[in-house]
């Protein structure tokens, strides 16, 4: 039996960014429920989702996958804005850094997805708070607030080194999020491995120019 899987990076359970980040998502799911938001969901920032097979299989991946990357910077946050998908509805952005955007090529490859975030968008990091298809007028109040609870704390807008990744079983058509569970937890490895490094090899040379600075990102789809 195949589900939907995505690998996500999660905040340090029981730090200042995983707590008020979950006790803001609970609070808007449940004031913007009746205006069309999800059921509350785990803070995370999705390195790479919507891929299909089987548990079996999306484990041993995801087993493989961290033994391919190192720990990865998900850090700082940039601010709070709003999107116009029903998973980007209200989310903190995070600052790309070379490091994240390596991860998802990688992982983008190992589950065998174009990468990016769909529909030809490059891969943008972002926690989300708000899950849904909300009304404009409540997402910018969602935002205004998120602004005045979340971005003075510098313990939350700080972000955070992951260092692991977690397997998640993710059914997109479940508005509720109530099907969606963790089922694998995996460790990374404080050093950089040799695939890590051919990657990051290749994404200097895809975003830079020859005289060394800067090309524009690389347009690259499930985030």
């Amino acid at each position: 039996m195949t589900s939907i899987w995505s690998i996500w990076l999660e905040p340090p359970p029981g730090g200042a960014l995983e707590q008020r980040s979950c006790e803001f998502i609970k609070a808007q799911s449940a004031r913007l429920k009746p205006h069309g938001a999800s059921g509350p969901f785990a803070p995370h920032v999705t390195l790479v989702g919507g891929f299909e097979c089987s548990l079996e299989e999306a484990r041993k991946r995801t087993v493989q996958l961290a033994a391919d990357l190192a720990r990865i910077p998900v850090a700082p946050f940039v601010d709070v804005t709003k999107g116009e998908r029903f998973h980007q509805c209200v989310y903190m952005r995070v600052e790309p850094n070379d490091q994240l955007a390596t991860a998802h090529a990688i992982a983008a490859e190992a589950f065998g997805v174009k990468a990016g975030n769909g529909g030809g968008s490059p891969y943008m990091p972002h926690l989300s708070l708000v899950y849904g298809d909300v009304p404009e007028s409540e997402k910018d109040a969602c935002v205004a607030e998120a602004a005045a609870q979340l971005c003075g704390d510098v313990d939350v807008m700080g972000g955070w080194e992951a260092t692991n990744i977690s397997l998640w079983r993710t059914d997109v058509s479940d508005a509720t999020c109530e099907s969606w569970e963790r089922v694998e937890l995996v460790p990374l490895r404080k050093c950089s491995l040799v695939k890590w490094a051919r990657f990051y090899e290749d994404y200097i040379k895809r975003t830079q120019s020859p005289d060394g600075s800067p090309r524009d990102s690389p347009r690259s789809a499930e985030g």
